[in-house]
C-alpha cells in the first residue's frame, strides 16, 4: 500500500511518534489459511477527536464445480455480499422490438372513444398535504440509541451500485447513532474483477461531541483506494 495513500486515510498517524507511525503504516496482516486465495490487512490510527480504521480483503474465488466457472462462482459470492448489504441492482430495460406491421389507427376517433378520452384526462402527481406529507428523515438524521442510519437517497450518497469500478461494484454506508462516547460511520466498497473480489472497509469513530463522520469524505477516500486496487488487478 503506498504510504501517501495511507497518510490520507489515516490522518491521525502523522502526529504519532516515529516508531508508532511506522507501525501504524505497516498495518496488521489478516490470518488466512491459504494466502494464494485470500489476503488481507488492517490499519488503525488514533487522533484526539477521531479514530480511523482501514481493512482490506482480497479473495480469489475458485469454483470446485466443473459446470460453474470461477468467474460465475465469484459473481455468486459477490451477489451474496450485495444481498447482505440490502442493495438492489437497478432494473435492466428489456430490448424493444419494433412491430413488423404498424397498427391501423383511425384518423377520427369515434364518439365513444372521444367521450372516454375526455373522461380520462391525465392528472399530475398527487402531493400529500399537511405537516406530515413526507416521512423521510433529513440527511444525517438518526434514530434512537444504538440505531443505524444511511445517508438519505436525495443526497446521492446512499448505499448503491457503482459504475466504472471492476466488472461490478457497490458501496455500503452505515452510521451508528451517536451517543455520549461519539459516533461511528463505516463505509464499505466491494467490487469484482474476473474471479477476484475486493472489499475495502473504512471506518471513522469520533469521540465525545466531535462532528459526525462525513459520509461524502469517507466514501471518496474508500472509492479512491478501490480504484487504485482495481487498476493494479487489471495490469
Amino acid at each position: 500500500m503506498p504510504q501517501a495513500t495511507l497518510k490520507d486515510l489515516l490522518p491521525g498517524a502523522a502526529a504519532l511518534p516515529e516508531a508508532e507511525r511506522d507501525r501504524a503504516y505497516r498495518g496488521t496482516a489478516a490470518a488466512t489459511f491459504d494466502t494464494d486465495r485470500r489476503v488481507g490487512c488492517s490499519w488503525k490510527a488514533d487522533a484526539p477527536d477521531a479514530t480511523h480504521r482501514l481493512t482490506l480483503d482480497i479473495e480469489r474465488v475458485v469454483s470446485y464445480d466443473p459446470a460453474v466457472s470461477d468467474d460465475d462462482r465469484a459473481q455468486q459470492v459477490f451477489g451474496a455480499k450485495q444481498a447482505a448489504a440490502g442493495i438492489v441492482a437497478p432494473p435492466t430495460a428489456p430490448p424493444t422490438t419494433p412491430p413488423t406491421t404498424p397498427p391501423t389507427v383511425s384518423a377520427t376517433p369515434s364518439g365513444a372513444a372521444t367521450s372516454a378520452l375526455a373522461g380520462h384526462q391525465p392528472q399530475g402527481p398527487r402531493v400529500p398535504a399537511g405537516p406530515h406529507a413526507s416521512s423521510a428523515p433529513p440527511a444525517g438524521a438518526t434514530g434512537g440509541a444504538g440505531a443505524t442510519a444511511s445517508p438519505s437517497q436525495s443526497s446521492g450518497l446512499e448505499p448503491r451500485m457503482l459504475d466504472g469500478l471492476g466488472e461490478v461494484a457497490f458501496v455500503d454506508d452505515t452510521l451508528v447513532t451517536p451517543g455520549p462516547s461519539g459516533a461511528k460511520r463505516l463505509v464499505s466498497v466491494v467490487f469484482r474483477t474476473s474471479n477476484v473480489i475486493v472489499t475495502v472497509s473504512y471506518e471513522e469513530l469520533t469521540t465525545g461531541s466531535a462532528e459526525l463522520p462525513d459520509s461524502r469524505e469517507l466514501q471518496e477516500r474508500a472509492r479512491s483506494l478501490a480504484r487504485l486496487l482495481a487498476e493494479r488487478l487489471e495490469e
